[in-house]
């Protein structure tokens, strides 16, 4: 919880935050999984998690159009 709150801080620039998420989100993420045989499913929901962090720092975003 506390991470989440770090993340959609205002106080902190995204160089920072992403700095965040390379240093402690990341690595404890994928802790062991050098060692482990990743399926599929396993790769798809750690890129989801991976995507739910970018967008919880880089907060919403919108397209050219307005939508």
């Amino acid at each position: 919880m506390y991470i989440k709150k770090i993340l959609s801080s205002k106080i902190l620039n995204y160089n920072s935050k992403i700095q965040i998420h390379k240093t402690i989100i990341r690595p404890t993420v994928t802790f062991g999984s050098e060692t482990l045989v990743l399926t599929t499913s396993d790769d798809n929901q750690l890129k989801i998690f991976e995507r739910k962090i970018l967008r919880k720092i880089y907060g919403p975003t919108q397209n050219p159009d307005g939508t």
